[in-house]
């Protein structure tokens, strides 16, 4: 509920939805993306300054798993699971 400080490193984690999931982190403001990044990771940081002051963002994780063989090569299926999650509001000042 407190604003974040946007002059520091400002970290998001989140829980483990399983192996061999990828996991994308997207930070918009009412207009536009302005940070994305995917990783393996349960977490992030967001590095100082990244983001601007006085501002209202909205964060939302999306958590992807692909299962089976993308050329069909090895394996005879390819399915792709994935969870996209409410977004989130904040203020950074």
């Amino acid at each position: 509920g407190d604003t974040l400080d946007s002059s520091k490193e400002i970290q998001v984690a989140w829980n483990n939805l399983g192996d061999d999931v990828i996991y994308t982190v997207n930070i918009k403001t009412s207009a536009q993306s302005v940070y994305s990044v995917s990783t393996e990771a349960r977490n992030i940081i967001i590095p100082s300054e990244t983001l601007k002051n006085n501002t209202s963002y909205f964060i939302n994780v999306t958590a992807q798993r692909i299962f089976g063989d993308v050329d069909f090569e090895k394996d005879n299926y390819y399915s792709v699971s994935k969870i996209l999650s409410n977004s989130i509001s904040f203020f950074t000042e």
